[in-house]
């Protein structure tokens, strides 16, 4: 099996090889570990928007909580909604110390967070406890790793495209039109229009017997 994707025979190929080069790169990042970094409030355990830059738990025990109530903006300024919102955390997920890591605590996100007004809702369980609870306005980071079952679906999708491109490649096919034939000429002299390289256009007219070809290719009937 191959590891790598030769360049496709067609101009609109290659947007194809294109398409599923971007869509490797997402899912590579897609299955990185995330920091977000906040701090927390331990004043209140209401359901309510702990404050820019601050999440808190709906119970004074920590351990005790059954969701996180946090902020859309984080210490850093990014706006983690959509992240969290999105993405099924099926994976666990670790809050700890952000200069002592050992006080740390590991929870597994048991539902879809819910939007609020500039701040969401996130249905926790918590799992164990290192160390001591968090105290007020600690600086924390919460480490997790992103979805599961998507990436799955992402991946199965980047292995069709994948295969379907490498088929076409290696067809290999002969023009089936005049336009066709002109637009791979075109490209083996190194005068595409079409973005395809002039490699592939030396490599396809090789491969054309000469002889009269519609003037389009002919459209596939439904």
């Amino acid at each position: 099996m191959r590891n790598k994707v030769r360049t496709p025979t067609f101009g609109s190929d290659a947007v194809t090889k294109n398409y599923v080069d971007n869509r490797i790169s997402a899912l590579k990042l897609a299955s990185s570990p995330v920091a977000l970094f906040y701090r927390v409030d331990v004043s209140s355990v209401s359901a309510s928007d702990p404050g820019t830059g601050k999440f808190r738990y709906n119970n004074v025990n920590q351990t005790a909580a059954t969701f996180l109530y946090m902020d859309n903006i984080t210490q850093e300024g990014f706006d983690a909604t959509l992240f969290l919102v999105v993405n099924d955390f099926k994976e666990e997920f670790i809050i700890h110390d952000k200069n002592f890591a050992i006080n740390r605590q590991r929870w597994k996100i048991t539902g879809p967070a819910v939007i609020m007004p500039d701040w969401f809702q996130v249905p926790v369980q918590f799992l164990l406890m290192d160390g001591a609870p968090f105290t007020h306005n600690m600086e924390v980071a919460i480490i997790l790793k992103a979805m599961d079952t998507p990436t799955s679906m992402l991946a199965k999708q980047v292995t069709s495209l994948k295969t379907r491109v490498t088929q076409l490649e290696e067809t290999k096919m002969p023009p089936r039109s005049e336009q066709q034939r002109k637009a791979m000429y075109a490209a083996a002299a190194g005068k595409s229009t079409l973005g395809i390289p002039k490699s592939v256009g030396k490599e396809f007219t090789k491969s054309d017997k000469g002889g009269k070809l519609p003037k389009r290719k002919a459209k596939r009937r439904k």
